[in-house]
């Protein structure tokens, strides 16, 4: 559901931003990496290597 992974990844960046993960303003590709969005509830991917 849409609203539960809007829900779910701005509550697990702001867990990390006040757990000290991240440095200086950034996107939360750029503050967590790219694979941020696959730890996530629901999301599957594949990596490209």
């Amino acid at each position: 559901e849409t609203y539960a992974f809007t829900v779910d990844a701005a509550t697990t960046a702001a867990r990390r931003v006040l757990d000290g993960d991240y440095e200086g303003f950034h996107t939360p590709a750029s503050a967590f990496t790219p694979e941020f969005v696959l730890g996530l509830d629901g999301v599957e991917g594949f990596r490209d290597e």
